[in-house]
């Protein structure tokens, strides 16, 4: 059971992480009577099915580049993710790495990430068999499939098989 500080420092992350959702995003929606509510446990406010959702989604606390130069985030694409994210459906994604290579990749969307001011996917990639993370930003285009996948912790995409 959390005491009123720990109730307290996760409301306040929770509230700092849906500051940073696109307006109309549903997370925010399903986010947002949790927000509100002023009695009892932030953990036990929160729906156990959210709970899971909540919980693979990251927030990085570091500030964004010191250029201040962000990429344009197109809400149809944060909408796209966010959607298959929630439904556990994989995703046909054109992406454009950093080098500027264009590729096209088929993705399950285990966690949504917050980092140093962008939104980024972290998925299986199957087109790489492994782990990755997409900065939203970056695609160019998102088709939703009909695949399902079982959720997982996202960071558990990283983790070495020995």
């Amino acid at each position: 059971m959390l005491d009123r500080s720990e109730d307290a420092q996760l409301r306040g992350l929770l509230r700092l992480f849906s500051d940073r959702l696109p307006r109309g995003s549903r997370l925010a929606e399903l986010l947002q009577p949790f927000l509100d509510s002023r009695r009892g446990s932030a953990i036990r406010a929160l729906e156990p099915d959210l709970a899971r959702v909540v919980a693979r989604v990251l927030v990085d606390p570091r500030l964004p580049p010191p250029n201040g130069v962000r990429a344009l985030l197109r809400p149809d694409i944060f909408a796209a993710c966010e959607r298959a994210f929630l439904a556990c459906t994989a995703l046909r994604v054109e992406y454009v790495s950093a080098a500027g290579e264009r590729t096209t990749r088929r993705i399950e969307p285990h966690g949504l990430l917050f980092r140093t001011g962008d939104w980024w996917v972290v998925a299986f990639d199957h087109t790489r068999d492994a782990g990755r993370t997409f900065r939203m930003s970056r695609m160019r285009k998102v088709e939703a499939l009909t695949t399902t996948f079982v959720a997982v912790d996202p960071r558990r995409l990283f983790e070495r098989a020995d």
